[in-house]
């Protein structure tokens, strides 16, 4: 039986042909024999016009597939009886060459479906930390600070004036967003996940307390190593906001990131951290994107810290804002 080839057998051939360096006809009629063609296409399109003068070679006679997609069969294959048997032909030069049957190599289907295009599911949305429905006014618990502003407190202002002590005008504890915020957003390794959340959470600050009294200052693991509003090349020394700012850190204080990490912030650089925004009459509050079993026992009495997920509610923030 002769073999049965794919569409692309006369490439490979070719690549074989150029890779010995087969130059005549009988060094690449060798390379094909031993590449289990056996005769050329060529030999046999010989063979078979030979009592026809005149007459072009088809594809059929040079073995090229047809225009159905199918490799055309050998008719002089009928008359060998081949069946896996060599035998010999007489070739043009009188010489003997011998067929080598091969069985037809046949190839399985594959059975692994590839993905249809546009079949792939959807990209699904971002879901924020904090729970949409509660973003606003836990930032408004956060930010805002004490004022001696509020409205009047009648009783109180009744009982002094019943006293014959009214010494000033008694007002109601209320609390504003006017001193400002300024948001400390870590831009180091270990908040590299939560990238859209600080950028959600920064633009929620900017809407409600306006862009006039809102600073963003950008730090990687520890501010008091240089910060700045612009690219990492532009940061300089740390400076807090003016006395009675709000400072809003959004950090994971050394929890996340790659692990061991030599940047990785210290201790002491926090401590230093909390005293120099101590000094300058601020407050500061820290975010961490992690649970507040994980944030190192240290941290706690410097400023007050929230962990920055779902369980972060309204009074929560109430009683961290105060």
């Amino acid at each position: 039986m002769e073999l049965t080839v794919g569409e692309i057998w006369l490439s490979d051939l070719a690549r074989a042909w150029a890779a010995v360096g087969a130059r005549t006809e009988e060094e690449r009629h060798a390379v094909a024999r031993l590449l289990g063609l056996g005769d050329s296409p060529l030999d046999r399109a010989r063979r078979r016009t030979v009592d026809e003068p005149g007459r072009e070679p088809t594809t059929r006679d040079l073995g090229l597939p047809s225009e159905a997609g199918e490799v055309a069969e050998d008719p002089a294959d009928e008359d060998t009886g081949a069946s896996g048997d060599t035998d010999e032909e007489a070739g043009d030069d009188g010489g003997q060459i011998r067929r080598i049957g091969v069985e037809p190599v046949t190839v399985a289907a594959a059975t692994t479906t590839l993905p249809r295009p546009g079949g792939a599911s959807p990209v699904r949305p971002h879901l924020p930390l904090i729970d949409p429905r509660l973003g606003r006014s836990v930032l408004q618990e956060l930010l805002a600070q004490p004022s001696g502003e509020g409205p009047i407190d009648v009783e109180a202002l009744v009982r002094r004036v019943a006293s014959h002590r009214v010494t000033g005008m008694p007002r109601r504890p209320s609390r504003t967003l006017r001193f400002g915020v300024q948001v400390l957003s870590d831009e180091g390794d270990g908040m590299a996940p939560f990238v859209k959340d600080q950028e959600d959470l920064i633009q929620g600050v900017r809407d409600l307390v306006g862009d006039d009294i809102t600073s963003v200052v950008s730090f990687a693991d520890a501010p008091l190593r240089g910060a700045g509003d612009g690219p990492v090349w532009t940061w300089t020394t740390y400076r807090p906001p003016p006395p009675g700012s709000r400072i809003l850190v959004l950090s994971h204080l050394g929890i996340g990131g790659p692990w061991p990490d030599p940047g990785r912030a210290r201790r002491q650089e926090w401590t230093d951290f909390a005293e120099l925004v101590r000094r300058a009459e601020c407050r500061a509050i820290v975010l961490v994107p992690y649970p507040l079993a994980r944030v190192p026992g240290w941290a706690l009495p410097l400023f007050p810290v929230l962990s920055w997920d779902r369980t972060l509610t309204v009074w929560r923030a109430a009683q961290a804002g105060r």
